[in-house]
């Protein structure tokens, strides 16, 4: 088996089938060649649940694509390629040792004002903070079965889920054109 790709949605899995000629095998996967692209759906419950199919095989690589939310300031559309994933959970212990860090969360964050402080975030001035639904558990995952470390490219798409649901309808088209040049780019 090649590269194993994932995606939480059809959305951000569009970033790629529109520039490859993957074929659909099934409900939520795309073979092309060796290559595989698979969309997991949303949050932990259904990254592990998914992931089950691909037990028996072997993946060369696994990339996890797709949006998440800005905590530090950046920009709308951005890349941003984490030098470390954590869980919520993992931040209690400050082990933040990378500038760039993609944060997974359970559930979607409201307000990442709110968030920071909570989380005590500016305590770590260096580094730039965005969140997901996905990556630890896609980490976690790749790791246990694979001995493989993902690699993660996000394009910032929010500052929190209000307004994600207020401004993603005019966000769509930048984000998976960036998303598919970020693509292009790093694969």
């Amino acid at each position: 088996m090649g590269t194993l790709f994932l995606a939480a949605t059809f959305f951000e899995a569009r970033a790629l089938l529109v520039q490859n000629d993957f074929i659909k095998l099934k409900r939520n996967l795309f073979k092309r060649g060796n290559d595989f692209l698979f969309i997991t759906g949303i949050g932990k419950s259904n990254v592990i649940k998914s992931l089950e199919i691909f037990e028996e095989m072997v993946p060369e690589k696994i990339v996890n694509f797709g949006i998440a939310g800005a905590v530090s300031p950046l920009e709308i559309g951005s890349s941003f390629i984490p030098q470390q994933v954590l869980s919520e959970l993992m931040l209690q212990s400050n082990i933040i040792l990378k500038e760039n860090v993609l944060i997974t969360v359970e559930l979607p964050v409201s307000d990442f004002s709110d968030f920071r402080r909570e989380k005590r975030l500016s305590d770590f001035q260096d580094a730039i903070f965005a969140v997901d639904m996905e990556a630890y558990w896609i980490s976690c995952y790749s790791e246990m079965f694979y001995d493989l470390h993902p690699v993660f490219l996000k394009i910032i798409s929010d500052y929190g889920s209000i307004d994600f649901q207020s401004q993603f309808s005019n966000r769509k088209e930048i984000l998976l054109k960036n998303l598919s040049e970020l693509l292009f780019c790093n694969i």
